[in-house]
């Protein structure tokens, strides 16, 4: 053993919830006896936090433990234990799907369930297209194009009487990501942005399908949420949309003001409202990392193949480490603000929208730049309202909207 791990506590020490024989802790989830019966996941990742502390075991029906870190000092020391090419749980029955049909997929089975050298060379091939700033940029034109297209089609999507946008408009938001997806991607067009799309029609049964499959909704279900969060929070701040109009207006002088990447350099509050936006409704719960060996965390022994939970969604709510964590506050992330020093995160690794290192979320630069294109297409639009009570959202592995986004859209 190591000298590091010569001192340390065994994992047995670690706090969590009591496991019985041969159930582990199935039975908390259990109707009527159970603590944890229909909680959803960013409520249970707060129990635990609130009842055993910055590092937590859960023993479940597997050998190896699963650990969870409510410290971003814990998950600094995570990152940098996770090793060069990090691993972290797949989607097994989907990996288990690929693997089976070898005539399909010949052995590359992508990015979310692929591990070590096969990730690796994967990944590789990827990154020069997904996160080089420089061909990222050439894609500016096409989203606004889109974009641009889809907030005309808001228009006409509203109440004549109420100015609302109607039950469904997430599936809007969907057809909306999908397209922007497939002209990146593919380079055509799915017509997803048609008026009265059919339920049959290849474009609808792809948003279905879509949100199904979950290898998908790492790009597409994740900009879909995150900008209907971001249109929320923005209408229901009305001193914060007010603000970031006056950006707006001063970039977009026109509504047909063409969006270039370099416009795309001159908006610091856009990026500060998307920023707190992914804070307040983070897309996904924490980051997972296998351990490829045995390791110290927290002075514990945390064995090799054990499953270690960064919880960013927790820390990034938590008043240690943004003051007012309830509150929009877009001005926390912008430098030359009045309110940054008052309002920003107190530790690096409190926020993690993105992820982390050579598994960071791949599809980040052009997920950012739809989101900015966005808000800037209905700001110079519209004025939008919120009139009914917070945003209700479903906590899985991802978090997603569940309320009616019946926002109100006032002509400028």
């Amino acid at each position: 053993m190591s000298n590091n791990l010569q001192h340390v506590r065994p994992t047995e020490d670690i706090p969590g919830p009591k496991a019985l024989p041969l159930i582990g802790n199935l039975f908390r989830f259990l109707p009527y006896i159970g603590e944890y019966y229909n909680v959803n996941t960013l409520t249970l990742m707060r129990m635990l936090h609130d009842k055993y502390g910055n590092i937590v075991k859960f023993d479940g029906l597997k050998k190896q433990p699963s650990i969870f870190l409510f410290c971003p000092e814990l998950c600094k020391s995570m990152y940098q234990l996770q090793g060069k090419i990090p691993i972290r749980i797949a989607l097994e029955p989907l990996h288990n799907y690929r693997k089976n049909r070898k005539d399909i997929y010949k052995g590359q089975y992508g990015l979310t369930t692929s591990q070590g050298e096969s990730w690796k060379d994967f990944r590789s091939k990827v990154s020069p297209h997904m996160m080089r700033p420089n061909t990222v940029k050439t894609h500016t034109t096409q989203i606004h194009a889109i974009t641009s297209e889809f907030v005309d089609k808001m228009s006409t999507l509203r109440d004549p009487k109420t100015l609302e946008l109607p039950d469904d408009f997430m599936n809007e938001l969907y057809k909306w990501s999908v397209e922007t997806m497939c002209l990146i991607a593919l380079n055509y067009r799915m017509g997803c942005l048609k008026s009265n799309l059919a339920v049959d029609s290849e474009p609808q049964i792809m948003i279905n399908c879509v949100k199904e499959m979950f290898n998908l909704t790492y790009r597409i279900e994740n900009t879909t949420n995150a900008a209907g969060a971001l249109l929320y929070y923005i209408a229901s701040n009305k001193e914060k949309q007010d603000k970031l109009r006056k950006e707006v207006m001063s970039v977009l002088p026109d509504k047909t003001t063409l969006i270039t990447h370099d416009l795309l350099e001159k908006i610091p509050y856009v990026r500060g409202c998307i920023k707190e936006c992914m804070r307040l409704f983070p897309i996904t719960n924490g980051i997972l990392r296998n351990m490829p060996k045995d390791v110290c965390l927290g002075g514990y022994l945390i064995p090799k193949g054990a499953n270690v939970m960064a919880c960013h969604a927790v820390l990034s709510m938590d008043s240690k480490y943004f003051a007012r964590p309830m509150e929009y506050i877009p001005e926390r992330w912008i430098r030359n603000s009045p309110e940054f020093l008052l309002y920003r995160s107190t530790h690096t690794y409190a926020y993690m929208p993105f992820g982390y290192g050579v598994r960071a979320c791949i599809g980040q630069r052009f997920a950012e730049m739809e989101l900015e294109i966005l808000l800037l297409k209905v700001i110079r639009n519209f004025r939008i309202e919120w009139h009914y009570g917070p945003l209700e959202h479903e906590s899985q592995i991802v978090n997603t909207v569940k309320s009616p986004l019946r926002l109100k859209l006032i002509d400028l």
